[in-house]
Parts: C-alpha cells; structure tokens; sequence
C-alpha cells in the first residue's frame, strides 16, 4: 500500500505539480486534504491517481478519515 503523499514524494513532486497533472480546479487544496486525511478522494478521482502514478488504485492508501 502507498499513500498519495509518500506516492508524490517518490515522483519528486510538488502538490502544485500532482495538481497539474491532475486537471482539477484548486486540486493542490484537494490533495492536501486527501494528504492529511481531511476528505478521501472519490472512486474517479482515485482512478485518476492510480493513472497519473502508475499504480493499481487498490494499492493507493487512503487516510482514515477523523472527525
């Protein structure tokens, strides 16, 4: 398993730059939340990721999400 911070920061990137990639309006605050398990992202979303990564999205750790 892998989170999306530990995934972003093998890539050597930035979360303005996993933004870009990602295609997403303010998606550096969206992953940011993500990143400190603020919110999860949705199926799609995930789906992106694991493109954008190369990883199979059951393999992206999410957060556990606090109340």
């Amino acid at each position: 398993m892998h989170s999306i911070f530990d995934l972003r920061k093998n890539k050597g990137w930035t979360q303005e730059e996993l933004g870009k990639k990602f295609r997403k309006k303010k998606a550096a605050e969206i992953i940011c939340r993500w990143e400190k398990g603020k919110t999860a992202p949705s199926s799609q979303n995930l789906q992106e990721l694991s493109e954008i990564f190369g990883v199979p999205a059951q393999k992206i750790l999410i957060k556990r999400l606090t109340d």
